[in-house]
């Protein structure tokens, strides 16, 4: 009998050894079984392969796939859609985790509301020694050792859950940023849904863009619970200055601030293009994005 699976857990890594292990344990400890698990390696050069070898070798869920040279981070991620076969699907980190339920209750949020198109909960952030990191004094951020300041941002969930599709495009244009966007990125996704968007574009804020996309197919759940763990260390995107992180989603492009913007406005032209919604959203989208243009060239 062949197993079909109702999740696909894709897990994108390059060089992942230092924490792999402790990724895909909290996958084979999940409360929901029905799942696959497919590790998709970056052409790494380090001890990736002997851990994800281990976990297929002790649990038929787990397949291992391998690049022969060096794809990109945001190519090799969205190859991990293309290979799921499951109707529900997620990326985890590589150097993430998660709590033993976190997809027993995202999948039956989803199983429970088709209008859903995306189940999640909220996070907690810890370092490189897996201890979560502490406050700054004026608890607005939190700080890791290697002196990084991450952004503690209040949740949107109810502002994404919202009936208009309008309204919440809107909301991820203008109040998603930071650990917001991973709180969501690294959720529970349809993959007939995901399948139907551009995924996440080569570029700084490609992420957010496919968030806005997904948004105007259907309402994002949050659940209240802390349920997976996001890991901040000096090695992780996040924490790349931007011209740093453009150079490595496209090697030999030339840089510049206004590139990048052009990228992120073509990349929500398209979402707006594609999405499922009438002439008279599309037009409200429009608007909502030569506003969010307007504030970024005034600084704000």
């Amino acid at each position: 009998m062949t197993f079909e699976p109702r999740i696909t857990v894709g897990v994108p890594v390059y060089n992942g050894e230092r924490f792999l292990d402790e990724a895909l344990g909290s996958l084979a400890g999940q409360t929901f079984r029905d799942l696959e698990v497919i590790i998709l390696d970056n052409a790494s050069v380090d001890g990736t392969a002997a851990i994800a070898a281990d976990f297929v070798h002790r649990d038929a869920r787990f397949h291992y796939r391998r690049h022969p040279s060096n794809i990109g981070p945001v190519a090799n991620f969205n190859a991990l859609v293309r290979l799921a076969r499951a109707p529900l699907f997620k990326w985890l980190a590589a150097d993430d985790s998660l709590q033993p339920e976190f997809l027993e209750r995202c999948v039956r949020e989803l199983e429970t509301e088709p209008a859903l198109v995306l189940a999640t909960t909220r996070l907690e952030v810890f370092g490189e020694d897996g201890r979560p990191l502490i406050a700054d004094a004026s608890g607005r951020h939190w700080v890791a050792a290697n002196g990084e300041r991450v952004p503690d941002r209040p949740s949107i969930a109810r502002l994404l859950d919202r009936p208009e599709a309008t309204e919440r495009f809107r909301n991820v244009l203008h109040r998603m940023f930071g650990l917001q966007i991973s709180t969501y990125m690294y959720g529970v996704i349809r993959t007939d849904v995901l399948r139907r968007t551009g995924l996440e574009g080569p570029y700084p804020g490609g992420d957010k863009v496919l968030l806005a996309e997904l948004a105007l197919h259907g309402r994002f759940r949050e659940l209240p619970d802390v349920l997976w763990s996001c890991r901040i260390h000096p090695q992780h995107l996040g924490a790349l200055p931007p011209a740093e992180l453009e150079r490595m989603l496209r090697p030999g492009r030339a840089l510049h601030v206004r590139t990048m913007r052009m990228d992120q406005l073509r990349g929500y032209v398209g979402a707006i293009r594609r999405a499922p919604v009438g002439n008279r959203d599309r037009v409200r989208c429009m608007r909502a994005l030569v506003g969010r243009g307007r504030a970024a060239g005034t600084g704000t």
